[in-house]
């Protein structure tokens, strides 16, 4: 009986599941080391930071109105960035169901 459930709930899941076309193109590029960010001239046990990402440190300007910059920085642009992911459609906040008061429940 469980394999039977078991097996339905895969096949309802892969039912849903989206398709992949293997069409759509990487959103942020290559992942994985990158020599070019190493600074050589640094020893590793001096500071291993600036050994590893002492190049990149040096050659990425951070905008003015930043404190850091990197991958975080690109997602918190596109999650601060409205899109179709925001609930645009939904209703305001005046017209969303609110949970009953105490009493509201069985009037007689």
């Amino acid at each position: 009986m469980k394999i039977k459930v078991l097996a339905l709930a895969t096949a309802s899941l892969l039912a849903i599941a989206p398709g992949t076309s293997g069409t759509a193109k990487p959103v942020y590029g290559t992942w994985g080391y990158d020599a070019t960010a190493m600074d050589a001239a640094v020893k590793p046990g001096d500071d291993f930071f600036d050994y590893v990402n002492g190049a990149w440190a040096k050659r990425t300007p951070i905008a003015a109105d930043r404190t850091f910059v990197g991958i975080d920085s690109v997602l918190n642009d596109q999650i601060d960035r409205p899109g179709d992911w925001t609930r645009q459609d939904a209703k305001p906040e005046r017209e969303r169901r609110q949970p009953p008061l105490v009493g509201e429940g069985h009037v007689r």
